[in-house]
């Protein structure tokens, strides 16, 4: 399995040429965060990266985390949509003439309530 960091890129694809100006917009964005630090995070993958941060970039950039971390499986970027296993069978429908019965479980009687006539 393979990870691509894709910060420095979609930056670039989104016309934003600098980690100076990622850090203004950021900022503007009510995100907080020195521009020697948006220059680490853009240069390489962090190791860790706040939560709040990483959600100012989706915003200021207008993208999702997949556009910015992008993993890889033997080669083939890993679909966002599970896979169907091939071993599991699809689950019946009820039709008209099925017994629901059973499915109610046990009948209840209801007592009247003195007063009631």
């Amino acid at each position: 399995m393979k990870v691509q960091w894709r910060l420095k890129n979609l930056m670039l694809e989104k016309g934003v040429n600098s980690a100076t100006e990622l850090a203004r917009m950021l900022d503007e964005a009510g995100v907080h965060i020195s521009t020697s630090q948006v220059a680490r995070i853009t240069n390489e993958m962090p190791s860790r990266i706040s939560t709040n941060v990483f959600i100012g970039i989706l915003k200021v950039l207008g993208c999702n985390a997949s556009d910015i971390l992008v993993v890889e499986h033997d080669g083939e970027p890993i679909s966002d949509k599970p896979k169907k296993p091939s071993n599991v069978k699809p689950i019946p429908t009820k039709t008209d003439d099925t017994d629901t019965s059973t499915l109610l479980g046990p009948s209840v009687r209801t007592f009247p309530i003195k007063g009631d006539k």
